[in-house]
Order: structure tokens, then sequence, then C-alpha cells
């Protein structure tokens, strides 16, 4: 019933922000091809897309450096 409201975002978001405030310098984690939602989830929060050894799967990663 929550899909579409923006809930991913929001717990992503939080997610980026407790593991940059803990000094975590990245965040990654790996996505199936065909979950697009998920996938443009991610880079519109500034992950960057990497191939796997699986042909069905990317790995998305987020460099963490201090906020601005």
């Amino acid at each position: 019933d929550m899909k579409g409201r923006g809930l991913g975002y929001a717990l992503m978001r939080r997610m980026i922000d407790y593991a940059r405030e803990r000094g975590i310098g990245e965040i990654f984690g790996d996505v199936l091809r065909e979950n697009h939602a998920m996938l443009k989830l991610c880079r519109d929060l500034g992950f960057t897309a990497a191939s796997t050894e699986d042909p069905t799967v990317v790995r998305m990663r987020l460099p963490l450096g201090p906020r601005a």
C-alpha cells in the first residue's frame, strides 16, 4: 500500500546520512538488473552502477564523504 509514496527514498536517505555520520566511506548494494525502480532510486541519490560476475545483477556504489 505504500508503493510510490517515497518511503524507499526516505529510508535510503536516512541510511546514507547514518553511514556518513559514522565515517563509513562507501555504501554499496547489489540490485537485480530488472529492478528498474531501485536502480533509478539509487541513481537519483548519486550511486553509480558497476557490472558484476552475474549478468542479472548490478552493483550500485555511493562513495561517502563529509556533508557539504
